[in-house]
This record gives structure tokens, sequence and C-alpha cells, in this order.
């Protein structure tokens, strides 16, 4: 391996590997953020063009191995191995990427920046979703519960968060079941514990 390509090889597996550490974490639940924002899904985008360039560093590598090797069917076997690999890497990260891929319309952090709450904009409906985090660092949040903005009807903006220790108060403008005109719009309010009963 030439030296360009040596360390462009060793600079793709660290971030291959940080990439997989952040992957493994939100399996177990604690998930990495990006300018406070948790990546969940976004996160298949670097593994997989971390592990496609390491797969051309290594077959590469292999090439001109395989152009001076007694037995070059072996290098030519390793190659195909490397890139089956690879393939499969990315026909099975980018279905999971999609299936968790979460986008957040926007977001409220309580007053000891222990815990943000997430709002996500649902596609079935117009009735946000309000998915609440505890923050361990800036780049560390594990997710504790979540809940339905049930007659929601307006923009995110006017929504308010009311924190205590063990839940925090998401009030919002939104209309009761039982409304049966536009002035009936009142403020709304969902308990959102920080632990799951």
């Amino acid at each position: 391996m030439k030296r360009p390509q040596h360390i462009a090889f060793w600079i793709f597996s660290v971030f291959f590997c940080l990439s997989m550490l952040a992957g493994i974490c939100e399996l177990l639940g604690v998930s990495v953020c990006l300018f406070g924002t948790p990546l969940h899904g976004r996160l298949a985008v670097p593994i997989c063009l971390s592990f496609l360039a390491l797969t051309v560093c290594v077959v590469r590598a292999l090439k001109r191995r395989r152009q001076t090797a007694e037995n070059p069917h072996l290098y030519r076997l390793l190659s195909v191995c490397v890139s089956v690999a690879c393939a499969a890497l990315l026909l099975i990260s980018i279905p999971l990427s999609l299936l968790t891929a979460t986008s957040y319309a926007d977001s409220r952090l309580s007053d000891d920046h222990a815990y943000k709450v997430f709002f996500e904009d649902s596609t079935d409906s117009d009735e946000p979703i309000a998915h609440v985090y505890k923050r361990y660092t800036p780049f560390l949040a594990v997710y504790r519960n979540s809940a339905v903005l049930y007659g929601f009807s307006g923009e995110l903006e006017s929504v308010e968060v009311v924190w205590s220790s063990a839940e925090c108060t998401v009030q919002y403008p939104g209309y009761q079941d039982e409304a049966e005109s536009a002035d009936d719009l009142q403020m709304l309010s969902r308990k959102i514990p920080y632990e799951k009963s």
C-alpha cells in the first residue's frame, strides 16, 4: 500500500470504528447527538461511506499485490469477498436507516440542561409527537418517554414546556374532542414522565 493510500486507510478505519460505535450505542438506547439533535438513522451515512472508502483502499492494495504474487487467484478471491461484504453492509444499512430515521421539527431544553424535548412532525396526522431525552453531555442523550399532542392546532413555536423533577408538561394550542368551532381553541397540556411506568 502506498503511503497516501495507507494514511487514507487508517483515517477511514478510525472513522468507520467511531461510526459503528455510535450505531451500537444507538441500539443500546444511547443516542449520539450532533448540534444537540440525535442522529438516529443518519448514522448509516458515515458507516456506509467510510466502509466504501475502506473497501476501495483494500481492493486497490490487493490488486497491486496480485500483479506480483505467485498465486494471484487468492488475492482475486479476497477482493471479491471484501466487495461482497461492502455490498451486504450497504444493502442492510440503507433500509435500516430508513426505518429508524426521525426528523425533529423543533425542540425545548430544560433550564438545567438535563432534559430536552424534541417535536417530531407526524406524517400521518397534524398532531406532533413529543420525545423526551435525558441529556448526559451535548453529544450523548438517552430516550425517556414520548407523547402525542392530541388536538394540536397551530405552530410548534407556540408550544411551551414546564419542567419539574419527575415530569414535564407540554402546553400547546389545540381543540378538545368536544370542540364545535374554531372559537373553541384553547391551551391543552400533556404530562410526560421522565420514566416510563
